[in-house]
């Protein structure tokens, strides 16, 4: 007589998952920074320095690596994910290094949301860049572990949410004094 073995099905729930919050994450931070950085011609709202506009630069290209490393991931195309994922440590440590310098020279001239004081602006924000970076750093330590990998990735890129969240949520976007 013979026995039926079950075989897990492999669901791609998490393919799905991952790729629907990317695009949300893109939506939510184009968003939240149309009229202070993606569409600032519009709302006539200059960029107070080239230092900052780099930085937008970067965590923009950011988030659009995100988006572009979970359909690899989806699509099945380890390869390419693997030698795109070397340019997002490369350029995670650029992100820390601009995070860190644009929040103290922002809050040197004075100029932070109105939702913080300027100290804690500045530990908020040196704080949740490096945690930032720590998660990106134990996710590319723990590259083969896929399911940890993809997790502590989410973890980090959640991690820069709050400012374009907040510019999303409340539509007056981030007015800065």
């Amino acid at each position: 007589m013979a026995t039926l073995v079950a075989r897990p099905v492999k669901t791609r729930t998490d393919d799905i998952y991952f790729v629907g919050i990317s695009v949300a994450m893109l939506i939510t931070v184009v968003a939240g920074f149309s009229r202070t950085y993606f569409f600032k011609g519009m709302f006539l709202a200059p960029l107070h320095s080239t230092l900052l506009h780099f930085h937008g630069a970067a965590f923009s290209a950011w988030i659009i690596l995100f988006v572009v490393q979970t359909l690899l991931v989806a699509g099945r195309n380890l390869p390419l994910h693997r030698k795109l994922g070397y340019a997002g440590a490369v350029l995670t440590g650029l992100m820390v290094i601009l995070g860190i310098t644009v929040t103290v020279i922002s809050v040197h001239e004075g100029r932070t949301p109105d939702i913080f004081t300027p100290p804690m602006f500045l530990v908020l924000n040196i704080y949740g860049v490096l945690l930032f970076g720590s998660f990106v750093a134990l996710a590319v330590i723990l590259r083969n572990n896929r399911t940890v990998h993809k997790r502590l990735m989410l973890l980090a890129t959640l991690n820069l949410f709050p400012l374009p969240l907040r510019g999303f949520l409340f539509s007056s976007f981030i007015s800065l004094r």
